[in-house]
């Protein structure tokens, strides 16, 4: 029998599910979503793959959600917008391959959209990295007030890194910030400078160009600059 059809026995009892690191191979079964009071779920470092099932939305008590380093594919589903409670999302090391699209473009009647994160506005620590997410930086996104952490790397994002990102007060407790190894293109926006927060900045092997702006000297706390692989270019105006 499957291993997680076997765990959906446990009904309205199991709260922790932790299966790292093993031999879990197929699909998540649909009846994931027959243990409602889960908070915790670790399946890191598995071979399970496919889409995710309509029913682990079924999931709203998550705080902890770790799936990466799987072979999973396909679009998340829209109804994750129900993990309100959601604290932690690692998805990192996979093949999710939906769309940012600012949610001016209605992510309710487009289930590629991303745009239903900015609903998980409890979000301290986001992993998206190592995917084949596409599209543009989303606005909505900096509407998690409570993130941290944020690694949107190795994917397949475009166009400028918001001019006013840093500067938007709901961000400012990031502590993490990796968009490298992506295609952003256009200035280092001064507003990260804002970030007063950050530890470790990786904006590197993107297409950012003209000059390093100054106002990367406000982060006193920057441990990690990463600018490596991009047309940058004028005077290291760094006082």
């Amino acid at each position: 029998m499957h291993t997680l059809t076997i765990l959906s026995t446990f009904v309205f009892i199991l709260e922790w599910l932790s299966i790292v690191n093993s031999t879990l191979e197929g699909n998540i079964l649909e009846q994931i979503g027959s243990l409602p009071n889960l908070t915790y779920i670790s399946l890191r470092q598995n071979n399970l793959k496919g889409n995710l099932p309509i029913s682990f939305t079924n999931l709203s008590q998550l705080v902890h959600l770790d799936l990466s380093g799987n072979d999973f594919y396909g679009s998340l589903p829209s109804q994750m917008e129900s993990f309100k409670n959601l604290e932690y999302l690692d998805l990192s090391l996979n093949s999710f391959a939906n769309e940012f699209q600012d949610l001016s473009q209605n992510w309710l009647t487009d289930p590629t959209s991303l745009g239903l994160l900015s609903n998980l506005t409890r979000l301290v620590y986001l992993d998206l990295s190592a995917n084949r997410f596409s599209g543009t930086l989303l606005s909505q996104l900096w509407s998690l007030g409570n993130l941290e952490f944020l690694d949107l790397s190795k994917n397949l994002l475009t166009g400028p890194i918001l001019p006013t990102f840093g500067s938007m007060i709901n961000v400012t407790r990031l502590v993490y910030l990796d968009l490298s190894v992506n295609s952003f293109s256009g200035p280092v926006p001064p507003s990260l400078g804002f970030l007063i927060n950050l530890t470790v900045l990786r904006l590197s092997a993107n297409k950012l160009n003209e000059s390093i702006t100054k106002e990367l000297s406000n982060l006193q706390k920057l441990q990690t600059l990463d600018l490596c692989e991009n047309i940058l270019q004028g005077p290291f105006l760094w006082v």
